[in-house]
């Protein structure tokens, strides 16, 4: 499924791009059609500021090789690898549904399940340092 703003989407600020200096090269990403970079999440707290980074709604992983559905599992309180944060959870949005946007331009729309959600890469395949 593609969504009509996924073209839209900018991923880094442009105000950021401005003040550092940033490249990647995104054709060196395992797996860009499952990797996700980005989806929905729950707001952190009641009042958001830009300039107060728990405000942000980000993925701070630490495992690797982490899918998804490994945050998920977390999330129902089954055993899981260290991803995301539980709180990120917004069930009632999108009726159990979760928007992904991947690195190779799709987005998806899927069930809040263990098992379809391990097929999004959080961290799946990338060097650990």
């Amino acid at each position: 499924m593609r969504a009509r703003w996924a073209g839209q989407i900018r991923v880094v600020p442009a105000a950021f791009m401005a003040t550092v200096d940033c490249a990647g090269n995104t054709a060196k990403f395992p797996h860009a059609a499952q990797l996700m970079l980005l989806g929905d999440a729950a707001p952190r707290g009641a009042n958001f500021s830009v300039d107060d980074p728990n405000s942000w709604m980000l993925w701070n992983d630490s495992d690797p090789n982490c899918t998804l559905g490994d945050w998920y599992r977390g999330v129902l309180g089954l055993p899981h690898k260290n991803t995301g944060d539980p709180a990120l959870i917004d069930r009632y949005r999108h009726r159990g549904r979760i928007n992904v946007a991947c690195a190779d331009g799709h987005v998806d729309n899927l069930q809040l399940d263990p098992g379809v959600l391990d097929r999004i890469s959080i961290t799946l395949d990338f060097t650990t340092y």
